[in-house]
């Protein structure tokens, strides 16, 4: 029974998608804030991790240099696929009976939800009253200033891909950001001219420092639209007894 609510779940979604198609008029969001990894699998993608760097050592049991890029992998597939397959399956089927599988295949899972979603009204002044600052240096004021100024200019659907890049998904709670649980941290990074990176499982953003204005709005936008898949790992040197577990951090 249990799966059958989540078949007439799919079915309303499909039917949202099918009502959208068919004009702006007639537009129809979900408001639901739905896991990528749940996103993926209806499209057939397999959920996995981007490896980005890597700190040696293990948690409980050892994960040494040449297994730990198939145990992540495995413990990534069981935790957000595997586990949950009879769920996704029926919510699937009760889907593509109202919108095709093939014509769903043509998005990845960040279209996906912006689709099923829509981009909602995001506020920028929200955001700059519900946010809070860490790990700031003496120069970091002229990033956020930067940052703030990039932000002001962006379009619905660019707010909606940051708020997705910072927090693994493009929709508030009822209450703006104020409600997010944790709030927004923008943090700098000991980087300079690098992608911004997120850890979506606190909500903080990471800003490196930039060399001038037009490079931090290419590189924000660059992140915000095509760098947001995976996981990053923290990586230090001569520190191979402390857990690999333990410096795993989501990025989107």
């Amino acid at each position: 029974m249990k799966l059958k609510f989540y078949e007439f779940a799919g079915r309303i979604v499909g039917k949202c998608l099918y009502e959208s198609a068919l004009g702006s008029g007639r537009r129809l969001n979900v408001k639901a804030r739905f896991t990528r990894s749940f996103l993926a699998q209806f499209l057939g993608l397999r959920v996995c991790y981007r490896m980005v760097e890597l700190k040696p050592g293990g948690a409980q049991i050892p994960v040494t240099e040449s297994n730990k890029k198939e145990y992540l992998d495995l413990l990534a597939q069981y935790r957000l696929s595997s586990s949950v397959k009879q769920v996704i399956e029926a919510f699937a089927k009760g889907l593509n009976e109202m919108v095709p599988d093939s014509l769903l295949s043509v998005f990845d899972e960040y279209e996906l939800e912006l689709l099923m979603c829509g981009t909602g009204n995001i506020s920028v002044s929200d955001f700059r009253q519900n946010h809070s600052v860490i790990n700031s240096g003496m120069s970091f004021g002229k990033t956020l200033d930067w940052f703030w100024t990039i932000v002001t200019s962006f379009t619905q659907e660019e707010l909606a891909r940051l708020v997705q890049f910072i927090t693994g998904s493009s929709q508030l709670p009822p209450g703006g950001f104020a409600e997010l649980s944790p709030p927004i941290q923008i943090s700098s990074a000991s980087t300079s001219d690098t992608l911004p990176t997120a850890h979506t499982c606190f909500n903080q953003l990471c800003l490196p420092s930039y060399s001038s204005f037009k490079e931090m709005q290419k590189k924000l936008l660059l992140a915000i639209n095509e760098g947001s898949e995976g996981f990053g790992f923290a990586s230090f040197k001569n520190e191979e007894k402390k857990p690999l577990l333990n410096q795993i951090t989501y990025r989107h």
